[in-house]
């Protein structure tokens, strides 16, 4: 999604990426002081498992959120709307699109496929 915004944006990329590392790290720490891990106790395959699949579950719930809401609220930004249709533009230079609308509908169906 960022890659559409000017090059001065990558630096909030950059610090979104370095907040993830940061919160993953603390929640796989959350999880293990939840479910302790101790060596040779009776607990230790049933702890780790569950301190795993707690860590996981999370952060998969809090991927899809963050998903789900950046799609809602990109599309009504008229920042990043502005700076898609000028990138839609200049990517469909040469086609035959009749409208925006379907210059728009054209890249989106490109994003789309190369990120699924």
């Amino acid at each position: 999604m960022a890659a559409g915004l000017p090059f001065k944006y990558m630096g909030a990329v950059m610090f979104g990426s370095g907040i993830c590392g940061v919160s993953t790290n603390a929640l796989r720490g959350i999880t293990l002081i939840a479910f302790p891990i101790v060596p040779g106790s009776a607990d230790e395959k049933r702890n780790n498992f569950l301190s795993a699949a707690v860590f996981l579950s999370i952060a998969a719930l809090v991927m899809v959120v963050i998903v789900v809401l950046q799609i809602v609220f990109v599309k009504k930004n008229p920042f990043y709307v502005y700076y898609l249709d000028w990138d839609i533009g200049e990517d469909c230079k040469g086609n035959e699109l009749d409208t925006d609308q379907e210059a728009i509908d054209y890249n989106l169906a490109n994003t789309m496929s190369s990120v699924g």
